[in-house]
C-alpha cells in the first residue's frame, strides 16, 4: 500500500502524494514546508506528516478531501489531525473515513458525524501548548 520510501527526495514525495494533481502537490509541499513551524514538538522530521498519510493510503483526491472538506483548507488543522492520531485522540480509521466521505456528505448536505477538526485542534493544543501558533 505504501508508495514512499526513505530514499525519496522531497520532490519525489510530493509527486507520489499528488496523483498528478497540481493542487494536491501544493498541499503536500505546504505540509513539508510549513509542518515544522506548526508542530514544533515533531522530532520525526519534516516528512513525517506525509509518511503518516502514506501509511493510511491517503493520496490525490483523498488528500484534497481531507484538507479542504475536513480541515477547511487549514494546514494547522491537517497537521493537528495527523498529530491527534499519534496522541490517540482519533483513530487512523476515523482519518481514512474523513478522507473518503466528508466531501460526499458536504455535497449531499448530509449531517457529518465524523471527526471535528476544530475540536481535534483544541485537544492537540491542550496536550502540546503552542501547537500551530
Amino acid at each position: 500500500m505504501s508508495r514512499l520510501n526513505g530514499n525519496d527526495s522531497p520532490e519525489a514525495v510530493i509527486q507520489k502524494m499528488s496523483d498528478g494533481s497540481t493542487e494536491v502537490a501544493r498541499i503536500a509541499y505546504r505540509m513539508i514546508a510549513e509542518g515544522p513551524s506548526i508542530d514544533t514538538y515533531n522530532q520525526a522530521g519534516r516528512l513525517s506528516p506525509v509518511y503518516a498519510l502514506d501509511r493510511m493510503g491517503i493520496y490525490g483526491a483523498r488528500l484534497w478531501n481531507l484538507f479542504h472538506a475536513e480541515c477547511g483548507g487549514s494546514m494547522v488543522k491537517l497537521i493537528a489531525l495527523l498529530r491527534a492520531q499519534q496522541l490517540s485522540l482519533v483513530t487512523e480509521a476515523q482519518i481514512i473515513h474523513a478522507a473518503d466521505y466528508r466531501a460526499i456528505a458536504n455535497e449531499l448536505q448530509e449531517r457529518w458525524n465524523g471527526v471535528d477538526a476544530d475540536d481535534v485542534l483544541r485537544k492537540v493544543q491542550r496536550q502540546l501548548p503552542g501547537f500551530g501558533e
